[in-house]
């Protein structure tokens, strides 16, 4: 539409079509059209709502009637493509992303390891995070208070690391991989996690883990994270004004 403003402007007005057979008429349409554009036909692509979603059109052509009436039939298919593509990307991205945190999902994170180690040159990083409490939380006050907390988790770990791979993979589980980061970087953006989420009144368990390329078992390396964040949580749990065990 940027490239073709004044027949946009057109067929917002209600044109539903552009005949111009002389240069006259062509400028006289789009004034800003190329000297050597000597005729055109066009109509608008409209998405199912009449939203005007683009311009197509054609130029050297002879019987412009027939040529504004095929486009017209081109651009109803046009239309239904983008239609279709537009509901495949939203339920591609239902598939991918968790709803309550809008991080991305278990599925997309076994999609996404075997690209993960793949882009690895130096080394690959993995941070693995649990949510202390929230079974109690959803007992004290509610699964709302408990998806509260499970937001604001996801909430830090966009702002501290780079959300591209930010996984919710179970009910109070999240994994972060960084491609080629700085194993001490990494450390302390998960202490700025834990004081920030502190801060609000809830606690979490991280553990991390860093293996040089090439990393040829990920799971592995997810493995070594999740006993450092099991490691963690006992220790959390080892204060005596919390009652519940660590989980094993």
């Amino acid at each position: 539409l940027e490239s073709a403003k004044a027949l946009a402007e057109s067929f917002r007005a209600g044109c539903r079509g552009v005949s111009a057979c002389t240069p006259q008429d062509v400028r006289t349409v789009v004034p800003e059209a190329s000297g050597s554009l000597e005729d055109l036909a066009a109509i608008p692509v409209e998405d199912a709502e009449g939203g005007l979603q683009g311009v197509l059109s054609a130029s050297g052509l002879s019987g412009h009637g027939e040529w504004t009436a095929m486009l017209k039939s081109v651009g109803f298919s046009f239309a239904m493509f983008c239609a279709n593509t537009r509901t495949y990307r939203e339920m591609q991205r239902q598939g991918e992303r968790d709803a309550l945190t809008g991080l991305y999902n278990r599925n997309r994170y076994e999609g996404d390891l075997s690209r993960i180690a793949q882009e690895c040159r130096a080394r690959l990083c993995c941070v693995f995070i649990d949510a202390n409490g929230l079974h109690e939380l959803n007992n004290s006050r509610g699964h709302e208070a408990g998806d509260e907390m499970l937001q604001a988790i996801a909430r830090e770990i966009c702002g501290c690391f780079d959300e591209r791979y930010a996984y919710r993979v179970g009910g109070d589980e999240f994994i972060v991989f960084s491609v080629d980061g700085d194993e001490t970087e990494m450390g302390c953006r998960s202490s700025q996690v834990t004081a920030a989420l502190e801060e609000k009144g809830y606690h979490i368990s991280v553990g991390a883990a860093c293996f040089p390329a090439p990393v040829g078992n990920l799971e592995e390396l997810v493995k070594t994270a999740e006993k450092e964040m099991y490691a963690a949580k006992r220790e959390y749990y080892r204060d005596p004004k919390r009652t519940r065990s660590a989980r094993r």
